[in-house]
């Protein structure tokens, strides 16, 4: 019913605003490249603290199969010598994935014969699963009614992220609830949704 499409539709809504969140705090992490960036996220610096050197593609090869092929490597590289624990994965804007797609160093072959292009899923890349998402932030994004201010930023230019796990952490207090009530008085149904999760850097 038409009540049950509504519902549907709040929660992924609610669903969006927060992964969009998690993504815009996993870009300001991979971003903290002195201990200025580390104190204006409000951590404190180790002993041999590492920092990050985010790695640049020129914009005329941003769509470039072979380039963000080598880009991937290198965060990886500077990834392994930071010596970060867990599991590195990677996660790219729709565009970037799409170019990995259509090359061969990726791949092994050619779109017309290559079972990775036809699938749409990039195979691993060092080792790392690929993923994409449109939420990955790529333009500056300012405080407002729905987006606080300790997700704002300039992520102007961002391509994708290495990372693992334990890159942020996530305090949930409710998970994403929607509640349908009768309003007699209205001879209406009244349509509710709430969460309480946030996100943030972990050092």
């Amino acid at each position: 019913n038409s009540e049950a499409a509504y519902m549907v539709q709040i929660k992924e809504s609610l669903k969006r605003s927060w992964e969009q969140d998690a993504y815009r705090t996993l870009v300001q992490a991979a971003a903290i490249k002195n201990a200025a960036n580390l104190a204006a996220a409000g951590l404190k610096a180790f002993d041999e603290q590492k920092y990050n050197t985010p790695v640049t593609v020129a914009a005329v090869d941003v769509k470039k199969g072979m380039v963000i092929y080598q880009a991937v490597l290198d965060a990886y590289d500077q990834w392994f010598a930071n010596e970060n624990i867990g599991e590195p994965a990677v996660v790219l804007q729709p565009a970037q994935y799409s170019a990995l797609l259509a090359n061969p160093a990726t791949t092994g072959t050619t779109f017309v014969d290559d079972p990775a292009s036809q699938s749409g899923k990039v195979p691993l890349v060092a080792g790392m699963k690929v993923y994409r998402t449109p939420y990955l932030p790529k333009a500056a994004v300012t405080a407002s009614g729905s987006i606080k201010a300790k997700y704002a930023g300039d992520y102007t230019g961002t391509l994708g992220v290495v990372f693992s796990k334990g890159a942020i952490g996530v305090l949930s207090l409710k998970e994403i609830q929607v509640e349908l009530s009768r309003e007699h008085r209205n001879k209406a149904d009244l349509m509710s949704a709430d969460m309480a999760i946030g996100f943030g850097i972990l050092n």
